[in-house]
């Protein structure tokens, strides 16, 4: 057989049996609720679980883990967790089902222990089925020692001969075979679990084969010739029993100072320097009893013995226990180093169901951690009754049982009862109604022994529990409405049994509502429209609808959580407000109504209202009631016009063409609607005249003529005509009219087109009016002179005489050409054809056309004007007089001019408004013939 193999039954030994737990349907057996076992060897766990047996969730998938950190809610595997990495090995059987129960195993190895892995290992399995996980409680407490070496002494009498004992907490089964070491050593001493030494040095042992597991070291010491010796480094006794220490001391035999003295002490408290007598230790009287023998001196050294006794045993006792001595020798004050350490505990009766199928068949097993030697017979007590003698005993549970054990003749050590809890009792505080918020406690408490741990469940809608906390209370800072419900608490001991269950009603003031609007969507203006309310509160609430005004007022609407419209129209959107309210407190809800509907009070406006000049700004705006907002469409004279939809419109600068009928057509998905007519009839100063004569040509004496006038005007113009040079009105009147005409009548004629915004004068309209004699003869000297040589020498002369006459004249000119043009005299005209090249720069007026009174400046301006002219040296040719620094060329002339122009203001009596300026630029080729 493998040794690790053989080994392994006595390297861990289990130290209490199982425990089972479950809730009704599902439960977990542990083979051992404590384990002990040696550190660096192997230790196996075991379990048996069950659950029922759902037929509608075949097949079964279960699934299994072993854990120490985390909760049963988030366990962390052992096998994933790296404190454990290569360590572990977990593996189960089939599960098997029968009749209306499934049950399975599952064993947990932990290699190469180390102390760190004490820790409680618990099991969790996952199935298919409804709530199906479970994790058992309280789990497997696994301790992990050493082995340790236990001192005595053989001979009183000879204190350097001392037995080591190698002793395990675990207490090891099958005999093992022991080494032991002394100073790094290994002393050939055989198999034995304790042998005997004389040499002072450091001493442990170890299973042989497991040299790598042995005990802590014992050191032999003294302080070269004084040395205390106990007889065991560890004592573990039984509560209420009678424990002894002894010890065994030495220090030199120094002649000089006999007779010798000695003084000697036990203590636990204090250090050696000041220690603290066991006999004058208040928590100590009566209980402890000390005793030295003689001291014996042989040779150079002096030895003697002493015990300690300390009746009646109790938790509190357990401590490390120190021997001191002092004598008259020079130094002699010695402590014993490291002491005595006492651990007292209880007999323990551990519970253990063997067979699953009968749960309430249990195994009781008497037990101490102190492992009693001589395998004393045991007492069995039931419900206060002897009723069997051995280590264990078998019998079948029943409610109200308690059961304690004793060592025979020690009745008055008797274990603990150990008996299910009893019923539970579960209280609420503070008592009366739960109000929402305020801080309220469950507590539950039942009698336990050993004590129970206590788990809170609550009841969910499906009548599954959960776990919510574990401990004996359960804790609402702040208790909310969600927390209503039925809670119970779980009290486990070896057996269960749990609470009534208590119900937990928490009142609260309402929440915040929540409004719905049917039938949903938008809102279309005469609709029928229900606004619901509600909230979630307890007791229940109570509904009213108010309506808030734009001032932030609110005006009742109606008492109910319903708020209906049974035509509902635009002037009934907004805010409503829902307010709910019990007696605990209220709440309220706003919520907005938004009612749809097509244009309404559609109209259209301009800005400015008043009367619009051309070339003024204007604007139209089109206005309409509607939701959602209309798009609109702009008309003239009803044609659609291309305008962007966005109003308003505005005309910068309006023109005659703007002149029409407008209006405006708002439309959304839900109608539409056209707005008023408005006709924008924009006012302007009459344009540029024109002028016509009837008949036209020449014009003889004594026939009639007639002079028209027009121009383009709003509101329509006036006329008044003018003759130049003349400051007298003429006529007034669109026609005017010439009867039997002279020649005093010809000239020029221009008329004034006048209206309330301004006025425009025409350009000359020249009048000539000849003789019939005239004409005869101007005939005849045509047709002499082509058939008579002398007319060729008279037209020379008159062609140089006017040559000359034209250079006399522009002389003239130039030196009075500012105060001929800068005082505004009317145009004049000449006869005289051009005699040549002509480069100048020419202002021309048309300030003529006003009487000489009203004549204002000329402007100059920047447009230009590019012409042509051709001339022909005709009898009636007419030249601006106003002409200045002319250059005059023989034959053909190239004329390059500017020429400003400015309009002339109104006549006297009339609206001062001048026209705008105008400037045209004028290069012009004049050729004479």
């Amino acid at each position: 057989m493998d040794l690790r193999s053989a080994a392994r039954g006595f390297l861990a030994f289990l130290l209490s049996v199982p425990v089972l737990q479950g809730n009704d349907d599902w439960r977990v057996t542990y083979s051992s609720s404590n384990v002990c076992a040696l550190r660096g060897a192997m230790v196996d766990i075991n379990c048996t679980y069950e659950y029922h047996n759902n037929v509608q969730y075949h097949p079964n998938t279960v699934r299994t883990l072993w854990f120490t950190k985390g909760d049963k809610y988030q366990p962390v595997d052992l096998k994933n967790d790296t404190d454990y990495t290569g360590r572990v090995e977990s593996s189960c059987g089939e599960v098997s089902c029968t009749g209306s129960r499934c049950h399975g195993t599952c064993s947990l190895r932990i290699k190469d222990l180390r102390q760190s892995d004490s820790a409680v290992y618990k099991f969790k399995l996952t199935t298919n089925q409804p709530g199906g996980e479970y994790t058992e409680d309280p789990g497997v407490t696994l301790s992990v020692t050493d082995l340790q070496v236990k001192v005595s002494f053989l001979y009183p009498t000879n204190p350097t001969w001392t037995q080591l004992e190698c002793h395990s907490m675990c207490g090891l089964a099958g005999g093992p075979r022991y080494i032991w070491i002394r100073n790094g050593q290994n002393v050939e001493q055989g198999g034995k679990s304790s042998d005997n030494f004389q040499s002072e040095g450091s001493y442990s042992c170890a299973v042989e084969g497991y040299k790598q597991l042995g005990s802590p070291l014992v050191l032999l010491q003294g302080n070269g010739d004084w040395t205390v010796t106990y007889s065991s480094s560890n004592v573990c006794a039984l509560s209420g029993a009678t424990v002894d220490f002894s010890c065994t001391y030495e220090y030199p035999d120094n002649v000089q100072y006999l007779p010798n003295t000695v003084r000697t002490l036990w203590f636990t408290k204090g250090d050696k320097y000041q220690p603290v007598d066991l006999e004058h230790d208040a928590d100590y009287t009566g209980r402890v009893e000390s005793s030295c023998g003689e001291v014996s001196c042989t040779g150079s050294r002096c030895h003697g013995t002493c015990s300690l006794r300390i009746n009646d045993l109790r938790q509190s006792d357990s401590a490390v226990y120190k021997f001191r001595f002092t004598t008259n020798l020079p130094g002699g004050e010695y402590t014993g180093d490291p002491g005595v350490t006492l651990s007292v505990t209880d007999l323990q009766v551990k519970v253990s169901f063997p067979d699953p199928t009968i749960p309430t068949g249990a195994e009781l097993e008497c037990h101490s951690m102190c492992g009693l030697a001589g395998d004393p017979p045991y007492i069995w007590s039931r419900n206060g009754q002897n009723v069997l003698q051995g280590v264990k005993y078998r019998t079948y549970i029943q409610f109200g049982d308690s059961f304690s054990c004793a060592v025979e003749g020690y009745e008055r050590l008797r274990s603990p009862l150990v008996y299910a809890p009893r019923t539970p009792s579960v209280t609420v505080s503070p008592s009366g109604e739960v109000k929402e918020g305020s801080s309220v406690t469950l507590s539950c408490s039942s009698d336990a022994n050993p004590a129970a741990t206590y788990t809170w469940f609550r009841v969910n809608a499906d009548h599954y529990s959960r776990e919510i906390k574990e401990g004996p209370h359960l804790i609402f800072s702040s208790i909310l409405s969600a927390d209503s419900g039925q809670y119970y608490c779980l009290v486990q001991t070896e057996l269960r049994t749990k609470s009534e269950l208590i119900y937990i009603t928490v009142k609260y003031a309402p929440k915040t509502p929540s409004v719905t609007v049917s039938p949903s969507g938008e809102i279309e203006e005469g609709s029928s429209v229900t606004l619901r309310c509600s909230s979630d509160a307890n007791p229940a609430a109570n509904y009213t609808w108010f309506k808030v005004n734009r001032d932030g007022s609110s005006r009742k609407k109606n008492q109910g959580p319903q708020l209906v419209f049974s035509y509902i129209l635009s002037s009934d959107s907004g805010q409503y407000r829902c307010e709910a309210q019990n007696t605990i407190g209220k709440r309220s809800v706003h919520n907005s109504i938004d009612v749809k509907y097509g244009p309404k009070h559609t109209f259209l406006s301009s800005s400015p209202s008043a009367e619009i000049k051309e070339g003024s700004s204007v604007t139209l705006s089109c206005s309409s009631d509607a939701n959602p907002a209309a798009e609109y469409t702009w008309f003239k004279n009803n044609q659609p016009l291309l305008w962007e939809p966005s109003q308003p419109h505005t005309f910068p600068s309006v023109r005659p063409e703007d002149r029409g009928t407008y209006r405006c057509h708002a439309e959304n998905k839900y109608g539409h609607l056209s707005s008023n007519s408005m006709f924008l009839n924009g006012t302007y100063a009459p344009k540029t005249p024109s002028v016509t004569v009837s008949p036209s040509g020449e014009i003889e004496e004594g026939s009639s003529v007639t002079l028209s006038c027009s121009s383009d005007a709003n509101p329509a113009a006036e006329y008044t005509w003018f003759k130049e040079h003349e400051d007298s009105v003429k006529a007034s009147g669109q026609n005017y009219s010439i009867i039997n005409i002279t020649s005093e009548h010809g000239g020029n004629y221009y008329c004034q087109a006048h209206n309330a915004i301004g006025h425009h004068n025409s350009t000359f309209l020249i009048i000539k009016v000849t003789s019939s004699s005239s004409s005869s003869s101007s005939s005849s000297s045509s047709s002499s002179s082509s058939s008579h040589p002398a007319m060729v020498a008279v037209t020379t002369i008159v062609v140089l005489l006017a040559t000359i006459l034209l250079l006399v004249l522009l002389w003239m000119r130039k030196r009075a050409s500012s105060k001929a043009c800068g005082e505004g005299g009317r145009p004049d005209t000449i006869e005289e054809p051009l005699p040549g090249p002509l480069y100048e720069n020419v202002s021309g007026l048309t300030n003529r056309l006003a009487p000489a009174a009203q004549r204002e400046p000329i402007e100059e301006q920047d447009d230009h004007t590019y012409a042509s002219i051709h001339t022909s040296r005709s009898e009636n040719q007419e030249v601006p007089r106003c002409w200045v620094g002319s250059n005059v060329q023989s034959d053909q002339a190239v004329f390059y001019s500017v020429v400003n122009i400015k309009r002339l203001n109104a006549g006297p009596g009339e609206s001062d408004q001048t026209e705008a300026s105008e400037t045209s630029e004028l290069y012009s080729t004049v050729k004479v013939v």
